[in-house]
């Protein structure tokens, strides 16, 4: 069965909310960070800007774009509701707006550059990186979307264009970071990074704010480090999965791989032609599902685990309740977790949940969201994130 789902304004934006949609933003660090000079390549209509512009209300933000109707959208939503911040909306290629940049002019680049068939060929360009090195103050930091596969089939595995990018970052700014949502995996760089902090100072205008920050906050405590060491000179090959159509193929054929071991760890096999979508959903509808999660938290390493909150977040963007029985399965283990699988709470769980939470469209009921804010609140009180 397919579900289609309608994308808004209001999915996304919403002026008394920081974090909106069901995609949350990882840019949102950069409000966290207090950055004063914020730099956005890819704004489209911008969906990231909101919260860091709460968190940081004394933010220059610029947002460039090449699309002209989405430069001018951006900056009329923008301007509507946020009319006293600093923003500025210009229409232009990235790598020529960086070039005429003066050096060391922002503390935070956002760099979200994709085309309508893929990558764009910049995350492949030793000069853009050169260039996002040389605009970055001292104590700056960039933050890249890469998008495509999912932390449980290995995007950093083989050539893909995390790796490439991954690359070009560290050979500039040495330690990278890992933070994954879905299908897209954030890579963070640059001196900037020590200076996280939960800023409980900040008044969040929604409810839910202080819960997707938190939860922000601890993925990318727990976030995983990216490594250059024997990896291939920063260059394309042929048969890199550079356009989306090449990493839908590489993403069908790395889930058969996934469910097929899966099969072994949880005892339920497969239905002869059954797609593997269907056959993990229907492990993750089971009844046994709660057991198995368990089991396979005890047994498994955490990227493993990870597709399960990450098909709870899609299905219920998707208003499919298979599994309604997560977030109770959450709360009630929340402290076995904290415990014995912090890594896998804060690098996965916690954050899939806060979009779930923070989506307006949510078909999900309020009695489980008000005590999942409980739960944020204990990591905050408690000082386990």
């Amino acid at each position: 069965m397919r579900c289609i789902t309608l994308q808004s304004f209001e999915s996304v934006l919403s002026s008394d909310r920081a974090f909106c949609g069901s995609q949350l933003g990882d840019f949102a660090l950069v409000g966290l960070l207090g950055c004063d000079a914020v730099c956005l390549l890819g704004a489209g209509f911008g969906g990231a800007i909101p919260a860091i512009m709460i968190a940081n209300p004394d933010a220059r933000v610029v947002a460039v774009d090449n699309d002209p109707q989405l430069s001018v959208a951006g900056k009329a939503i923008q301007r509507s509701y946020f009319p006293a911040h600093a923003f500025e909306a210009v229409c232009a290629d990235a790598f020529e707006h960086l070039a005429a940049a003066p050096s060391k002019s922002f503390d935070a680049l956002c760099v979200d550059l994709f085309t309508e068939n893929g990558y764009a060929e910049l995350y492949y360009d030793d000069k853009f990186w050169d260039q996002v090195a040389r605009v970055l103050a001292g104590d700056g930091v960039v933050m890249v979307n890469t998008w495509g596969l999912p932390s449980h089939l290995k995007p950093f595995d083989g050539p893909t264009p995390h790796v490439a990018v991954g690359r070009g970052l560290a050979m500039r700014f040495g330690d990278v970071r890992i933070l994954s949502h879905l299908r897209n995996q954030t890579l963070l760089a640059g001196p900037g990074l020590s200076r996280i902090d939960l800023a409980n100072s900040i008044e969040w205008p929604y409810r839910h704010d202080p819960f997707a920050a938190t939860a922000l906050i601890s993925k990318y405590r727990a976030s995983t480090p990216f490594t250059v060491d024997h990896l291939p000179a920063f260059k394309r090959p042929g048969d890199r999965p550079a356009d989306f159509a090449q990493l839908a193929a590489l993403y069908d054929q790395r889930l058969i791989c996934f469910a097929d071991d899966l099969q072994s760890r949880v005892g339920i096999d497969a239905n002869p032609d059954e797609p593997s979508r269907a056959y993990l959903r229907r492990v993750l509808a089971s009844p046994h599902a709660p057991e198995w999660l368990d089991s396979l938290l005890r047994s498994a390493d955490p990227e493993t685990a990870a597709f399960v909150p990450s098909y709870f977040c899609s299905y219920s963007a998707a208003g499919d309740t298979a599994m309604a029985w997560f977030p109770d399965w959450l709360v009630a283990r929340y402290h076995w977790l904290t415990a014995e699988h912090a890594d896998w709470l804060w690098r996965y769980a916690l954050w899939h949940v806060a979009a779930v939470a923070s989506n307006p469209l949510r078909s999900v009921k309020d009695d489980w969201l008000d005590r999942l804010t409980d739960v944020m609140a204990d990591v905050v009180v408690s000082g386990s994130a």
